[in-house]
């Protein structure tokens, strides 16, 4: 737990619990316990946004090309079967699932979820459900978005409309938007710093735990090195709050 605490790769994990009865199996086990923690964390966070504050929103494959590519999209809305143990098949070759993410600029959290398609009928609930009603969104241009103004909230929240704020910026043409300043280059540098991460400190995953990794990277954009003096207590709070027979 202090070596995921420290962002340490499980090569560097191993090595450090040299001389120890700690075997490679037990260390990603753990990790992936945590982790399971950090996605039921996830489930039970409060909307992110309100009036008067930015999110942006975009969607990239993971272990393939950008999204754009001189205003040519990829063709992937699958994801490769799923496996339900810590140690099966990768996900490999040029394609992969599609990740959808937000971003909340005043406190840059992050927020990842693997999707099987990219359509309003898959990401506009995921909006609903992570988006405070009164935000303004930004976003490219995809047509899945086009419904965000339209969004209404769930029975459990009062229902009602949403009144969500919607500005894109249409990357064939520009990366910022000069009426509106929409963009989404935080969040497009977060897709390049999670994917290096996933696939350099953890040696990629399965399609079964690639949720987990992405509940991590959410955990970390709000307890990591950057916004926690000590990353480590934070976790080992985390494991308390959900086993407090734990001393």
């Amino acid at each position: 737990m202090y070596a995921m605490a420290k962002n340490l790769s499980i090569s560097s994990t191993i090595s450090l619990a040299a001389g120890t009865i700690a075997l490679q199996k037990a260390i990603i086990d753990w990790r992936n316990f945590i982790r399971e923690l950090m996605a039921d964390e996830l489930r039970q966070a409060p909307r992110m946004g309100g009036p008067g504050q930015i999110v942006e929103i975009d969607e990239s494959l993971f272990r393939g090309r950008r999204k754009y590519n001189r205003g040519r999209m990829l063709r992937a809305d699958g994801v490769p079967g799923r496996m339900p143990n810590n140690h099966g098949q990768r996900i490999e070759g040029p394609w992969g699932p599609w990740v959808f993410g937000l971003l909340h600029q005043a406190t840059g959290e992050l927020r990842l979820f693997a999707v099987e398609k990219r359509d309003a009928a898959t990401l506009l609930p995921l909006i609903v459900a992570n988006v405070a009603p009164g935000t303004t969104i930004w976003s490219d241009e995809w047509a899945a978005y086009r419904g965000i103004p339209q969004c209404q909230d769930t029975p459990q929240n009062g229902g009602g409309p949403m009144r969500l704020q919607h500005q894109s910026v249409n990357h064939s043409v520009e990366f910022v938007d000069q009426v509106t300043g929409a963009n989404t280059q935080r969040l497009e540098c977060e897709w390049e710093r999670c994917k290096l991460q996933l696939m350099r400190l953890n040696k990629g995953t399965s399609p079964a735990l690639l949720p987990g990794h992405l509940a991590a990277f959410w955990w970390a954009s709000l307890h990591g090195a950057a916004k926690c003096n000590d990353p480590f207590l934070r976790l080992v709070g985390l494991v308390r709050e959900h086993y407090p027979q734990v001393r």
